[in-house]
C-alpha cells in the first residue's frame, strides 16, 4: 500500500478529528463564563436553546476570520456575547467585510473588548458602569424601557456600560437621573469626578445602514451589557421576549447565527492548545501562501513521494 495515495485524505481527516475533539471538549470541560457550553449561572446556553427554536445555530470556535467566505452573509446573523479579549486587525477586516457585503452583527459587552471593529462604524463602549434610580435589588442591576424592533417592555441589564456614537440610533437609554461611574467608586461625587453629571445615557445602540452611505450593508446592534442574556439573567424582566425579537429583527425572513465561542478564554491548558491549533488553521487561511502550500501537499507531494518510493525501489 502506498502512503502517497492517501495523504490528502489523512491530512483532511486529521483536521476534521481535531475540530470534533475540540468541540467535545469545549462543551464537557470547565466551559468559560458567557459560553453556550456553560449550563451554570454565568453560562449561555439558554440563550443558545432560544436561538435554535427558530434559527440555525453554528458554533465558531476557530475565529470570526471565517465571515469572510460566509456566502450568504444576508441570511446571517454574528453573534459575541461577553467578549473576554479583542479583536486582531485581521478579524476586524472580516467582520468589516462581511457586515459590508449584508451581514449582521450582534454584539453584547461592556469592556470596550468589541471597539476594534464597532469604531469602524461609529460607535464605541465606554467601559465605564452606569447606575440609575430604576434597579432591582442591587444598583448593578438597572432596568431599561425598550420599545423599537416590535418589542415593547422593561429589560433588566446586570452591571452595563453605556455606548457612544453620532451615527447609530438608541435603541435603549437610562432615565434622566443616571450617571457614568468615571473613577469605579459605585458614588456619584462630581466634586471629585467632575464627569459624573445626571443625563440620559445611550447602553443599546444600532447601526442602520439606510441612515448613511452604504445602505446595501448589514445591521449591527451593539448591547453595553455583557451579561444581557445570561443563563441567570435571560429569564428576568422580559430579556427572553427581548432577544427573540431581536433575532426576529436582524432576520426576518430566518437564516442562521453564527455565535462566536473563540473570544472565549480556555480554562483548560489542553483545550486551550486546541483552540490555538484551530486559530493558526484560519489564520492560514488568510495567506496567499497558505493555498500555494495546501496546492503542494495535495498534489505535488504525494508524486514526490512516489517518486522517491520508486527510487528506493
Amino acid at each position: 500500500m502506498r502512503l502517497s495515495r492517501y495523504l490528502p485524505l489523512i491530512i483532511v481527516l486529521l483536521v476534521l478529528f481535531t475540530s470534533s475533539v475540540y468541540y467535545i471538549w469545549a462543551r464537557s470541560s470547565a466551559p468559560a463564563p458567557l459560553s453556550s457550553g456553560n449550563s451554570g449561572w454565568d453560562g449561555a446556553s439558554e440563550a443558545l436553546e432560544v436561538m435554535e427554536e427558530s434559527r440555525s445555530v453554528e458554533i465558531i470556535l476557530s475565529s470570526p476570520l471565517m465571515l469572510r467566505y460566509e456566502e450568504e452573509p444576508r441570511q446571517t446573523l454574528y453573534v459575541a456575547l461577553g467578549p473576554q479579549r479583542e479583536y486582531t486587525p485581521e478579524e476586524v477586516s472580516s467582520l468589516v467585510d462581511f457586515v459590508e457585503r449584508g451581514g449582521r452583527v450582534l454584539l453584547a459587552d461592556d469592556t470596550g473588548a468589541v471597539n476594534p471593529f464597532t469604531e469602524r462604524f461609529g460607535i464605541r463602549i465606554t467601559g465605564y458602569p452606569v447606575y440609575d434610580q430604576y434597579y432591582i435589588k442591587n444598583p448593578a442591576f438597572l432596568l431599561v424601557e425598550v420599545n423599537v424592533a416590535g418589542f415593547s417592555g422593561v429589560v433588566l441589564l446586570d452591571g452595563p456600560s453605556t455606548a457612544e456614537s453620532r451615527y447609530a440610533v438608541p435603541w435603549a437609554r437610562t432615565s434622566e437621573e443616571g450617571w457614568i461611574d468615571f473613577n469605579r467608586n459605585g458614588i456619584r461625587d462630581p466634586d471629585v469626578s467632575p464627569l459624573e453629571v445626571t443625563g440620559s445615557y445611550p447602553i443599546i445602540m444600532e447601526y442602520n445602514p439606510l441612515f448613511h452611505q452604504n445602505r446595501s450593508a448589514g445591521n449591527i446592534l451593539v448591547i453595553a451589557d455583557s451579561s444581557i442574556f445570561m443563563n441567570d439573567v435571560l429569564p428576568r424582566a422580559n430579556n427572553t421576549l427581548f432577544l427573540k425579537a431581536i433575532l426576529s429583527y436582524m432576520l426576518p425572513e430566518g437564516g442562521k447565527v453564527l455565535l462566536d465561542e473563540s473570544l472565549h478564554s480556555a480554562t483548560d491548558p489542553n483545550k486551550a492548545l486546541l483552540k490555538g491549533f484551530l486559530q493558526g488553521l484560519v489564520y492560514l487561511q488568510q495567506e496567499s501562501i497558505s493555498w500555494i502550500v495546501a496546492l503542494f501537499l495535495i498534489f505535488l507531494l504525494p508524486s514526490l513521494y512516489g517518486e522517491a518510493e520508486k527510487s528506493g525501489s
